[in-house]
């Protein structure tokens, strides 16, 4: 418990340090997805060589640097982050998809051509891969450059998974009675879960109104900025928790209890950033439906 305390307070104080800048630079923040997407895919391709099955590195790590396709197709550098271009995250994210798309699809093709379909699996696992990987930092990548206010949502997106994974561990262990996914989690526990979504929302309602609603020129009226703000909650908790639902089945499936041994007593970059792939892109969809309705 002790290194994994130590562990945890390092690893936060090593995201702040690559986060915080962001709010001056953009591009500060995208060393760390970068570093984000390679130690994650190689963690995943090495799980998925465990599972016994071989991928072909360099497409995979190829195909998942799409989420840079938002920089280099549109030309966000010079967004700062008090304006929204919504043409913009809309290109962005047809035109990475597109970029991401075409890649898996090369993928699956080039080997079926080359050795037939003895390879199919591992090739279509490596395409997996690749969206696991790519699609969320996407998202980020977006937050970050043409949403309003885009620091404090990407921000948001890796709030939620540790406001929601400590409230479920202690509302867990204290009450926790009624299994949830036995087979893919046994600890997780339904009254866990719960708690989880109760204690994002409370973390949301706070940072939305002391922190987004004070930045936004138009002053909504606090009962809809919290009414919206609970309803995000409970989305970004459910995603979180889906997310690292999702990580477990595949670490169960492929029988390992870490994607890697990088941080001491957690595991792998993958294992913290398992609820946050999934919680980037939901945050993506509320900040923009935030913004039209306020």
């Amino acid at each position: 418990m002790k290194q994994r305390v130590i562990t945890g307070i390092l690893f936060t104080i090593g995201i702040a340090l690559f986060i915080a800048p962001g709010l001056k630079w953009l591009w500060v923040p995208l060393i760390l997805l970068l570093f984000v997407c390679l130690v994650a895919v190689q963690e995943l391709l090495n799980a998925v060589q465990t599972g016994g099955l071989k991928t072909p590195r360099i497409p995979v790590f190829v195909g998942s640097l799409t989420f840079l396709a938002p920089l280099i197709l549109t030309g966000l550098g010079s967004t700062t982050i008090m304006k929204q271009d919504t043409s913009s995250t809309v290109a962005g994210l047809a035109l990475s998809l597109f970029a991401l798309i075409s890649i898996m699809i090369l993928n699956l093709i080039v080997p079926l051509l080359k050795t037939g379909p003895e390879g199919l699996l591992a090739t279509a696992a490596g395409s997996l891969i690749m969206a696991y990987v790519a699609f969320p930092l996407v998202c980020s990548v977006l937050l970050l450059y043409t949403v309003k206010l885009g620091w404090f949502w990407l921000v948001l997106a890796l709030l939620t998974p540790w406001a929601s994974d400590v409230s479920a561990y202690f509302t867990g262990s204290a009450i926790g009675r009624h299994r949830f996914l036995p087979h893919i989690s046994p600890k997780k526990t339904i009254e866990g879960c719960i708690g989880g979504v109760g204690g994002t929302v409370i973390v949301l309602m706070l940072y939305f109104e002391l922190v987004l609603a004070r930045m936004n020129e138009s002053r909504p009226e606090a009962w809809r900025n919290l009414i919206f703000a609970a309803v995000a909650g409970i989305i970004l908790s459910l995603a979180s928790q889906l997310g690292d639902w999702l990580a477990s089945a595949i670490k169960r499936r492929v029988g390992i209890k870490d994607f890697g041994r990088l941080l001491p007593g957690h595991g792998g970059i993958l294992d913290r950033f398992d609820s946050a792939f999934f919680t980037m892109p939901a945050t993506l969809v509320l900040a923009l439906l935030y913004w039209s309705l306020f």
